[in-house]
């Protein structure tokens, strides 16, 4: 029977990177801005900032003054956006237009520079719809076989001949996730993220752990010696370590880097001028909330799983070829849109109604929703991570699909 699987822990890299398909609502949503926060650095050289102890309560629910008022405007709607802690930009567009665009607070709280519609992020496990699109066009010009079992591609893997790359795009490969499942931090299991980072001895520690590169080589060696989850193709597993394993397939039967690529093969021919899987000077700081905090976080590893970098716009702009599936053949958009059992597809989240995905990394999460009908898209992304900033990005997605009469999805 095909079934679904989560694994959670006390502590996981995926609380940090806010890669699970769904993001908490109902939490708590601060009314203190950034320029009410103090800036210091510690020891390490980490930037942090103290929060407010003191926060409002709301929810991503549609208050019963929002029910009563259907009549709102957009901007009059989405107002709660300037008082919110949200920090980062949000885009909607309807019928190929862009509707409403704006940005929010701080790309850099220590040097004040604020955000704007031209400020790149960090997008997170968004970056997997990208990688599944550079993989298809290998399959499209007969150099890799969607049912090729990995050990033609990665022979070193200790499971390669068991799993096939079509199990690696749709998550039914079994195989264990590295930043998820206990291996990435198993040694800090017992700890909470508050007791983490209350403690300077520990709070430097993770900090290093952070800082190193998860590149294909580190992620080989962390879950080469674990056995597969499940029978691969009979289940449903979340995991970033797969679309690792399919940058480095990329990279070795193209003879490229993956970075390369991705941008000579994908990310310039869709026209997506700030995609990069490096960060430049419009990239803003990432920031994690934790135990009263705002801790610098280091930049993520260009990888296929999580390593994308672009603004708002692009990443619209990105929507619209897939929905007029541009790029690649009708066949391979058809595998990629196809959502199973699990309403997972290659690298996108599938519903009956609309498609998309979320995302995060150290300091960034990200939203991308697009629906049918009405032809809507809804894109979020934040460069401060904290249940407060993550809820108003929440409601914020909530108003909006009440807005244009969609049904709500997070509660």
């Amino acid at each position: 029977m095909f079934k679904q699987k989560r694994i959670t822990g006390i502590i996981t890299l995926s609380i940090l990177l806010a890669i699970s398909i769904t993001m908490p609502a109902g939490c708590s949503v601060s009314n203190k801005t950034t320029s009410e926060q103090t800036s210091d650095a510690n020891e390490s050289g980490t930037t942090t900032a103290t929060i407010s102890e003191t926060e409002g309560t709301t929810t991503a629910a549609i208050s019963e003054t929002e029910e009563t008022t259907p009549e709102k405007t957009l901007d009059e709607r989405l107002a709660f956006l300037d008082d919110s802690d949200f920090h980062g930009t949000v885009l909607i567009a309807k019928d190929g237009e862009i509707v409403f665009e704006k940005s929010y607070k701080y790309s850099n709280i220590e040097s004040q520079a604020l955000n704007t519609n031209d400020t790149v992020y960090e997008i997170g496990s968004v970056t997997k719809q990208f990688t599944a699109v550079g993989l298809m066009m290998l399959v499209e010009d007969g150099k890799i076989n969607l049912d090729d079992t990995l050990d033609k591609y990665i022979p070193e893997y200790s499971h390669a001949g068991e799993v096939t790359i079509r199990q690696l795009l749709n998550m039914t490969s079994g195989i264990v996730d590295y930043s998820n499942d206990g291996v990435f931090m198993m040694e800090y299991e017992k700890f909470t993220m508050k007791q983490i980072f209350e403690d300077k001895e520990l709070t430097e520690s993770v900090l290093k752990l952070f800082d190193q590169k998860f590149n294909f080589a580190t992620v080989l060696s962390l879950v080469d010696t674990y056995d597969l989850e499940f029978e691969p193709g009979s289940s449903w597993d979340y995991s970033n370590t797969g679309y690792c394993f399919i940058s480095e397939v990329i990279a070795r039967v193209s003879g490229m880097s993956f970075e390369d690529y991705m941008m000579k093969n994908v990310l310039s021919p869709a026209g997506l001028e700030t995609a990069s899987f490096e960060p430049d000077q419009n990239t803003s700081t990432g920031y994690l909330a934790v135990a009263g905090q705002w801790i610098e976080m280091p930049d993520i590893e260009a990888t296929g799983d999580g390593g994308l970098r672009m603004t708002a716009d692009d990443l619209y702009t990105w929507t619209q070829v897939i929905a007029n599936q541009e790029l690649l053949s009708e066949e391979s958009w058809n595998e990629i849109l196809d959502g199973g059992k699990s309403g997972y597809g290659f690298g996108l989240e599938i519903a009956e109604d609309h498609w998309g995905h979320n995302g995060g990394t150290w300091g960034f999460a990200s939203m991308e929703y697009v629906y049918k009908q009405p032809n809507v898209v809804i894109i979020a992304i934040t460069n401060k991570k904290s249940e407060s900033v993550l809820e108003a990005m929440n409601r914020f997605i909530n108003y909006t699909l009440y807005h244009f009469d969609l049904p709500l999805l997070l509660r």
